[in-house]
């Protein structure tokens, strides 16, 4: 999964807490976890085999297509300015 925002300017960016409670209530579920933001990067800490991090959404992307080699679903969900 790919989760966060692309800039905290973001209107109604992505709340760093609730970010915190779904790893620590799903992080189990996931194969793994890409975080994208700066607000983002302490979580990385949570489980560092499992938890990587990403500037903006393209790179989340191309880390979790990585990770993936073509199994798995990749699900994104990063808040942009467009």
């Amino acid at each position: 999964m790919v989760l966060g925002e692309e800039a905290k300017e973001v209107c109604e960016g992505l709340d760093p807490s609730g970010v915190e409670r779904f790893i620590r209530n799903h992080m189990d579920e996931l194969g793994a976890l890409v975080l994208v933001g700066e607000r983002m990067k302490p979580f990385m800490e949570k489980d560092i085999t499992k938890i990587h991090h990403a500037d903006d959404l393209r790179g989340g992307i191309e880390i979790a297509k990585i990770i993936d080699k073509g199994k798995d679903i990749i699900l994104s969900c990063v808040k942009c300015f467009r």
